[in-house]
């Protein structure tokens, strides 16, 4: 029976039953694959509300350190913005996790050369991000201007080896730092 036949096909007909059946199944699927892609969009718009370093933070240290005044805008999984404390050269954003893991992102003027002291070299979110380690500590870190023309290093660091804590997402929380 060609399915356009079912409009005036006999209710007891097998066919059109049986598409009928179908058709329901097919679109209840499409609803709900619908309706569970839209709620993932919603949750994952929520997390992308939440700024890493709160909003009122952010505007104590624009108008404590307006000269240093970058923070990032993405942090590893776990991690969670702690502290902030204005030192006599640089600025320090403290984040922790739950295991008690730290990082720091530092900003301060650029002394020398950017690239002094790095192991590797990253391009990431088209920036370009040094990374070092020492016994003690590893860093990623990248140099911008700030508003009044002068250069900046931008740092985050953590005493996690990067057996721990990989060396690229130290360099993505600093290439994603952004001026306040």
């Amino acid at each position: 029976m060609n399915p356009r036949d079912c409009a005036t096909a006999q209710p007891t007909s097998g066919w059109c039953g049986r598409a009928s059946t179908y058709a329901r199944r097919v679109i209840r699927t499409l609803l709900l694959l619908t309706s569970l892609a839209l709620a993932l969009a919603l949750v994952s718009a929520a997390s992308a509300a939440a700024p890493v370093v709160p909003v009122r933070t952010q505007t104590q240290i624009a108008t404590a350190r307006p000269a240093l005044a970058f923070a990032p805008t993405r942090m590893l999984i776990g991690f969670h913005f702690r502290s902030w404390r204005g030192g006599q050269a640089a600025l320090y954003e403290h984040f922790t996790n739950r295991a008690g893991w730290q990082i720091t992102f530092v900003s301060a003027p650029l002394r020398g050369l950017c690239r002094a002291g790095a192991i590797k070299t990253f391009q990431l979110d088209g920036n370009k991000v040094y990374w070092s380690q020492t016994v003690n500590e590893q860093q990623a870190w990248r140099c911008v201007r700030n508003r009044g023309g002068l250069w900046v290093r931008l740092v985050a660091a953590s005493p996690q080896p990067p057996t721990k804590l990989a060396d690229s997402g130290l360099g993505r929380v600093v290439a994603s730092a952004k001026r306040i």
